[in-house]
């Protein structure tokens, strides 16, 4: 049964466990694979059975990938797990364990976690009154997955691979903050000389919506560097504003390569059509993408959002945008010379951010 993974640095990767089961059920094992293609990638996908998938690690037993959840094991695998028998208060007994693991590798690396229990085969492990019965796996656990020192909060409760995230974004929340600021304050202008257009308009609210979502991304980051959990509603709904605020830009940008605004003041039925089949292509995918994230996401088998199907079509949209956003940009050139040098450095610099 999957758990969990993290993308730990080598040297100061350390994994805190605190599992928990029924004692009358069979022995349990967590199975620690990492991310070469003969080990959690052939495990998940290919092999059939537990005692396929505990043989592999078996296999590689000087590595210690598997750590047996029972207190009578003596199995130097377990290293400094510690397991005992206790009652709760309707008096069933449970097992108990509780340890630790530091992993060092000559790279980061990915580690999937599992649980196993292989009762089919395994009848030692099992009750004599239930050795006839398929029990299943039930656990509850707490899995405490860190890197570096508890005082590098931007580091410490964070997989090796989101390092980057927050301070991107806090750094991205500043500039939007200065950038909004001053956006409000020439529109205000604009405002006073009655000059403040619709693209103009369509532009503040792709900042403000931007800056709000980022505000939330950070939120979300900064509760996480404390305690590990995060609120992910906070990112959802930053990951949605933040999405809205691409769309707002993209729909300004190709406006914008028409001329609207520039050379005229009202678009052809064909540019209308087409832009607003865009939005709704976008809205479609971007909302697809956060469904499948939230309902469908196989975090054992995917890593990115973005590599899924809705978001391989949010990469083809944007791919489609540049491409008419060039040709618009283009077209309104040859047609309007003495905008030429507009619509070439407007191109030139918005290339970029599509990328």
């Amino acid at each position: 049964m999957y758990l969990d993974r993290f993308c730990y640095q080598s040297e100061s990767g350390v994994l805190e466990y605190h599992i928990e089961y029924p004692a009358d059920r069979p022995r349990e094992m967590l199975l620690l694979y990492y991310d070469t293609e003969d080990q959690w990638p052939r495990a998940y996908k290919e092999l059939q059975t537990c005692e396929e998938r505990v043989e592999l690690l078996r296999n590689i037993s000087e590595n210690n990938q598997i750590i047996y959840l029972d207190p009578y094991s003596t199995s130097e695998s377990n290293g400094d797990s510690k397991c005992k028998l206790y009652y709760q208060t309707d008096n069933e007994e449970w097992i108990s364990c509780t340890g630790f693991r530091t992993f060092r590798a000559a790279r980061s690396r990915w580690w999937f976690l599992a649980l196993a229990s292989c009762s089919d085969t395994d009848d030692a492990l099992m009750s004599s009154s239930n050795a006839s019965q398929y029990w299943g796996i039930y656990a509850e656990y707490k899995l405490t997955m860190t890197n570096g020192q508890p005082s590098d909060i931007f580091h410490y409760q964070f997989s090796d691979d989101e390092w980057p995230i927050l301070p991107a974004d806090i750094a991205f929340l500043v500039t939007n903050f200065i950038l909004l600021a001053i956006s409000y304050v020439v529109g205000f202008q604009l405002s006073s000389r009655r000059l403040y257009h619709s693209i103009y308009r369509i532009y503040v609210q792709s900042v403000a919506f931007e800056t709000g979502g980022l505000i939330l991304c950070v939120l979300h980051g900064l509760i996480y560097s404390t305690d590990g959990i995060g609120m992910s509603f906070l990112r959802q709904m930053g990951q949605l504003l933040r999405g809205i605020a691409q769309m707002m830009f993209v729909f300004m940008c190709l406006l914008l390569s028409r001329g609207l605004n520039v050379t005229r003041m009202k678009l052809g039925k064909a540019d209308n059509c087409f832009i607003i089949l865009m939005v709704i292509v976008f809205v479609t995918s971007y909302f697809g993408m956060l469904l499948w994230e939230i309902r469908g996401f196989d975090p054992a088998t995917v890593y990115y959002p973005g590599e899924s199907v809705p978001g391989y079509l949010l990469a083809v949209w944007r791919i489609v945008a540049w491409i008419f956003f060039l040709a618009a940009s283009l077209h309104s050139a040859k047609i309007y010379p003495n905008k030429k040098a507009f619509f070439r450095n407007f191109a030139i610099l918005l290339t970029p951010w599509y990328e």
